[in-house]
């Protein structure tokens, strides 16, 4: 198993600490609440709640052909 280069950053830098620093770090680690990491569902939804707004792609394209197509039309029935 391969650990990420920033944790073992972490890992080389928490050797360079004093024995004082160690200790206390490992207190504030022990104090601090466990990360919460949501379900993957639940933040595919805060995105597409937070995007809900924005057209995709493929919704230009239709409207700039449907434009595109009506222009089309009017030109030819001139």
């Amino acid at each position: 198993m391969h650990m990420s280069l920033a944790l073992e950053r972490v890992l080389e830098e928490v050797q360079n600490l004093t024995p004082e620093e160690r200790r206390q770090l490992l207190e504030a680690l022990r104090a601090a609440p466990p990360a919460r990491v949501p379900p993957r569902l639940e933040i595919v939804d805060r995105v597409h709640g937070k995007y809900a707004h924005v057209r995709t792609s493929s919704e230009d394209f239709c409207a700039r052909k449907t434009h595109e197509i009506a222009l089309k039309d009017r030109s030819n029935r001139q």
